[in-house]
Parts: structure tokens; C-alpha cells; sequence
């Protein structure tokens, strides 16, 4: 009866193993910085607030959409000089459909209503030949746009 030598049988199954383990640190999402306005409506419920932000974005001609806790106004009707800068700021040559979208998220806080609004530009960007395109967001980061946000809440009777 022949015996088989299983020494070099388990070296090669250790080495493959060995291979396996990973000791690298998993990499952590990247967060993309955001600008931020805060303000608040003083004594107004959620319902109330919620309406004062629609009707501001409805007032500047933004297209409303809204969550429950959630208003957003986008606008695809830009200027020469805007429609650059959201260009340069989604920096994809094949980018798409650009538009400038305001957030506004609200929280109640006792007898107020918290409001953190941001912007950011929103476009399309090819995946592949045969897939759709997919939706990505640029967090906008310029005075201009900084401006709008504190405009629209002021508009809608919020102090900053």
C-alpha cells in the first residue's frame, strides 16, 4: 500500500490561505463639505414652517418638492454666468441636465421650528453605453449660493 506525503498538500492549502486575511483598514466614505444656513421660525409649528419654505421657492419661480420633513426647490432656468460655475463645480464633461437644488430640512424644537438649508447642484452623468444615467449631487460651497439660501428663509419670515 502506497502512503501520499501530505506535508507539501497542507503547505500549499497554508500559503492559499494565508493570502486571504487582510489586515488593511477598511477605507472610510468620504464626506463632501457642506455650507450650511441655519435659522429658525419662532413660535410656528412644523406644518406652518413647512408652508412659509414652499411658498418662498414658489415665490422664486423654484420648482417645490417636498418629504415630510423636507422642502426642496430646484431651478433649471439658469444664467450664462451660473450655469459656468455649476459646470466647473460638477466637473464631468458629460454631465447633463444641471440644475441648482435648495434644501431645506426642518425640525421641531419645542415651540419652534429649526430649519438647516443647503445647496447643491444636481445633474445626470453617464454610467455606461447601456445603462441609464445616474444622479449625482455637488455640494455648493460659493457666497452666491450661501445668499439664495439665507434670502429664501428670510423671504419666508425666518430669523437667521
Amino acid at each position: 500500500m502506497r502512503t501520499i506525503n501530505m506535508r507539501p498538500i497542507v503547505l500549499v492549502l497554508l500559503a492559499a490561505l494565508g493570502g486571504c486575511s487582510s489586515t488593511s483598514e477598511p477605507k472610510k466614505a468620504k464626506v463632501e463639505p457642506t455650507r450650511t444656513v441655519e435659522a429658525q421660525f419662532k413660535g410656528s409649528s412644523l406644518a406652518l414652517a413647512k408652508n412659509k419654505v414652499m411658498s418662498a421657492c414658489s415665490s422664486a419661480n423654484l420648482s417645490v418638492k417636498t418629504e415630510p420633513l423636507v422642502v426642496t426647490g430646484e431651478t433649471r432656468n439658469l444664467t450664462g454666468a451660473r450655469e459656468r460655475e455649476l459646470t466647473l463645480v460638477v466637473n464631468d464633461e458629460f454631465a447633463s441636465d444641471i440644475r441648482e437644488v435648495f434644501e431645506f430640512t426642518l425640525a421641531e424644537q419645542g415651540a419652534d421650528v429649526q430649519v438647516k438649508a443647503n445647496s447643491l447642484a444636481r445633474y445626470q452623468a453617464p454610467v455606461s453605453v447601456m445603462s441609464p444615467n445616474k444622479i449625482k449631487n455637488r455640494n455648493l460651497l460659493d457666497d452666491q449660493a450661501e445668499q439664495i439660501l439665507k434670502k429664501l428663509l428670510t423671504q419666508a419670515g425666518a430669523s437667521l
